[in-house]
């Protein structure tokens, strides 16, 4: 064998040793990357929770996920949760948080069904301007104002001052579930700021009605 087939085969060895070593290397890294993740558990729900509703045992699993993508609220263990009420919707896979769940439906208060840019307001009813307390949580109404009791023209003295208002609570009732006719001296509205002073102004300086509007017409009152 010369000298120059020597030295290839030498230099062919040194490389071969050194992709070896490199790829030995990487293989090592990768078992200690492995090593160190960490699973925990974590409280997963099962199904979409409804706001307000009481969650059972049926209703979650148990399951262990890398540390890094449990959420820092996230709950643990199934005795956190069961029994308790969420504040708002928990979807079918997601994490239960602990600021989601409170005791009973007594801890929830109003603010959480408030859409941002909304505001609450309630407003004083009898049977007449309550649609003969036949209303109930979650209807949509239209307001009417009557504000000019001297003025002859009919059109003029009642105007339709708001449309598509969500009924948010009935007297201190939120729960949508509560009987359809709840004897009741406020009914809480959700509207706009702007929508907020118009309606303050409309029942302190005049009269207004509410119109229940149809179940099914229950659209966005932003829609065309």
């Amino acid at each position: 064998m010369t000298s120059s087939k020597r030295k290839k085969i030498f230099i062919i060895a040194i490389l071969m040793a050194s992709i070896t070593t490199s790829l030995f290397y990487m293989y090592l890294q990768k078992l200690e990357k492995q090593k160190e993740i960490i699973y925990e558990p974590v409280v997963i729900a099962t199904q979409t929770i409804l706001e307000r509703t009481k969650i059972l045992p049926e209703m979650i699993r148990i399951e262990s996920i890398p540390q890094q993508y449990k959420n820092k609220d996230a709950c643990s263990r199934v005795e956190e949760v069961i029994g308790k009420h969420c504040v708002n919707d928990i979807f079918d896979g997601q994490q239960i948080l602990k600021k989601q769940l409170v005791i009973s439906n007594d801890n929830i208060g109003l603010s959480i069904s408030i859409s941002e840019g909304m505001r609450a307001i309630s407003i004083k009813v009898d049977e007449i301007i309550g649609v003969g307390q036949h209303v109930a949580v979650g209807d949509y109404v239209d307001v009417v104002a009557v504000m000019d009791q001297n003025n002859s023209c009919e059109e003029e003295r009642a105007k339709m001052i708001l449309e598509y208002i969500q009924v948010l609570a009935i007297g201190s009732k939120l729960n949508e579930q509560v009987p359809t006719k709840v004897e009741a001296k406020t009914y809480t509205l959700c509207v706009t700021p702007e929508e907020g002073k118009v309606l303050t102004y409309a029942a302190e300086k005049g009269k207004i009605r509410l119109l229940l509007r149809p179940y099914d017409d229950n659209k966005d009152k932003n829609d065309d």
